[in-house]
């Protein structure tokens, strides 16, 4: 649906494969699309950087938990139900697009690391006292990607109490992306990448969580009337390291 000249994508499916299917099949032009701009406007990028850095990356090095890997495949099966093998062509690949494309492109910000910033003010700072979460995305790229931005809005994916019960977010990101940058869950808690610095100095170099899948777990699991969110984010992020420094900004409603 389109809101207040928005792309947003509801999806609300019982199994998240069924998700991923639903955001590859609606979406398929723009998965395709967004992996072409990536390639086209990043800085210092390229089919060659992207093939043979990016992609073995994030499938020797990250550990994807069995629902991302779901989502991933149902995205794949849906861009292909959608597309012809014509259509499923990359301009800047010279080929079609394949699943491990979509594992290259949701580790792209974890390749290059610091630019982004963000804020939150409230009281007497904003016109009507509400709180407002600003955030910044500082790459270039392009006039089609900001035309293809989406804001995802997903669904509780099981019943509370059950085993794997995800919470309700929304987010603002790009077609092809099952990782969140600037988000909200259906607490109020709020989480947005402030990134720090992307050198690496020691440390596990696998077995990495992208920074993005991260995010979206902290809000799918988090409440901040149950816990205190910051504590709880920083055990959720000791549970796996990550590639690269980076700070999370988070914000949730006091009562």
């Amino acid at each position: 649906v389109t809101l207040k000249s928005q792309k947003v994508l509801r999806l609300y499916g019982k199994q998240i494969k069924e998700r991923g299917f639903a955001h590859g099949y609606l979406l398929a032009a723009e998965v395709r699309d967004s992996i072409d701009d990536a390639l086209k406007s990043l800085p210092l990028f390229s089919k060659e950087k992207f093939e043979q850095k990016a992609v073995p990356w994030a499938k020797k090095n990250f550990a994807w938990d069995e629902s991302a890997r779901q989502e991933l495949e149902g995205l794949f099966e849906g861009l292909s139900a959608r597309l012809s093998e014509k259509e499923m062509v990359c301009p800047a690949l010279e080929r079609a697009v394949t699943l491990d494309d979509l594992y290259g492109i949701n580790v792209i910000a974890d390749l290059f690391g610091p630019a982004c910033s963000g804020f939150t003010v409230w009281g007497p700072l904003t016109e009507d006292g509400r709180v407002l979460h600003g955030r910044n995305l500082d790459f270039p790229i392009g006039k089609r990607a900001v035309t293809n931005q989406v804001v995802l809005a997903s669904a509780k994916l099981a019943k509370k109490g059950e085993v794997g019960e995800q919470k309700a977010w929304v987010g603002v990101g790009w077609p092809g992306l099952i990782t969140a940058f600037s988000a909200m869950n259906e607490n109020g808690l709020v989480c947005c990448l402030h990134d720090a610095t992307n050198v690496v100095k020691g440390g596990a170099k696998e077995g990495f969580v992208a920074r993005g899948l991260l995010l979206r777990r902290i809000l799918e699991r988090l409440d901040p009337e149950k816990s205190n969110p910051a504590e709880a984010a920083r055990n959720l992020a000791a549970e796996k390291p990550v590639c690269c420094g980076n700070l999370f900004h988070l914000s949730w409603p006091k009562k």
